[in-house]
């Protein structure tokens, strides 16, 4: 999140690992190793704002205008070809019904339709022990993160897509793919809860959209209806352009944008 609110890459730093047990004892009450802290406390003259981080890193995001041109073999990447990484469950990448966890419940379940090979996008769930190593809690090397990857078809010159339900569990393809072997990266920041509700089918499109991925030729694994969904509140229709969350995230930080056109 700090990256894509512009935030230069050499100013953080990811922590691999859990909080043991050994270092837990030293967190206080705001779990911060020494000094204090306080919900709401002024955080002084030093404070700022995102729109102040002058780097434009937009780009490290996809909107659900752009997946559509992925999976329609209409969208030229940055660079290679586009890899579509889903790391999600087993059952929801693999479209059972009701899989996907938490509200509100989409109204179709499935994966992306990976335009090369016209079947299911690349499945590396998060947990995936070619990643993480869950006994000590860290990421592996970078040798066995690459050759993981490589064992997926997953290329340094490809651009790869990675999602999950919300983009959380995607930040482990993230940290893998982008942050620990440099491959260029996006993710698709609306994730399953943007496009599970692509539908006029008590979605949040009308008829005919343009937007409309309920079908087998955008979601592959299904799509497979689930009942009584929940709706997304009107986010998804109001984007009519490619790039329509990139140009909402560009406008509040006040960046100049020329709309390559409506989708």
């Amino acid at each position: 999140m700090l990256r894509n609110w512009g935030m230069e890459a050499n100013h953080l730093a990811l922590l691999d690992g859990y909080v043991t047990a050994a270092i837990r004892p030293t967190l206080n009450s705001a779990g911060l190793i020494g000094g204090s802290a306080g919900i709401g406390s002024n955080p002084g003259s030093n404070s700022g704002t995102v729109v102040a981080n002058l780097p434009d890193n937009t780009g490290m995001i996809a909107g659900s205008g752009e997946m559509l041109q992925i999976v329609r073999g209409t969208h030229t990447p940055p660079s290679g070809t586009s890899f579509l990484w889903d790391t999600r469950s087993s059952n929801e990448y693999n479209g059972v019904s009701g899989s996907t966890p938490g509200a509100p419940v989409p109204v179709f379940e499935g994966t992306l339709r990976d335009p090369e090979s016209g079947g299911p996008a690349a499945w590396i769930e998060w947990t995936n022990t070619g990643l993480v190593n869950s006994t000590v809690g860290r990421f592996n090397s970078t040798a066995t993160l690459q050759s993981t990857l490589n064992s997926r078809g997953i290329v340094s010159t490809d651009t790869i897509y990675t999602w999950c339900r919300t983009s959380y569990r995607a930040m482990v393809g993230m940290i893998v793919g982008h942050i620990s072997l440099g491959y260029p990266l996006k993710v698709y920041d609306e994730a399953w809860m943007g496009w599970g509700f692509l539908s006029d089918n008590s979605g949040d499109l009308p008829a005919g959209s343009l937007f409309l991925a309920d079908r087998t030729a955008e979601t592959a694994n299904g799509p497979t209806f689930n009942s009584g969904p929940g709706n997304p509140g009107g986010a998804i229709s109001v984007q009519t352009s490619p790039s329509g969350i990139i140009i909402n995230d560009k406008a509040y930080k006040g960046i100049p944008w020329t709309d390559a056109g409506t989708f």
